[in-house]
């Protein structure tokens, strides 16, 4: 008769276990999915603030690359001024 109370005990111990690891695992695994987050969330932001900084870059590139494309164009009018001018 002793032999099954303490198989019993014995059973009752060991789903106390079982529930306790379950609850551990359980912790730990909303743990992992909050720094999964915080770790997305930290990457989106790092990405925005680059993409922001490389769009500025390839505004002042176009600006540049504008301003170079006019160079020629000036020169153009003002060798026709210029030649202009001496046939005067």
């Amino acid at each position: 008769h002793s032999d099954i109370m303490q198989d019993g005990h014995g059973v009752v111990r060991r789903q106390t276990d079982w529930e306790r690891e379950i609850e551990t695992l359980d912790r730990k695994e909303m743990e992992l999915h909050q720094s999964q987050l915080r770790l997305i969330r930290e990457q989106t932001a790092t990405f925005v603030r680059d993409l922001a900084v490389l769009q500025g870059d390839v505004d002042q590139l176009r600006a540049a690359q504008a301003s170079q494309a006019r160079v020629p164009d000036r020169l153009d009018r003002l060798e026709r001024v210029l030649g202009e001018s001496s046939e005067k």
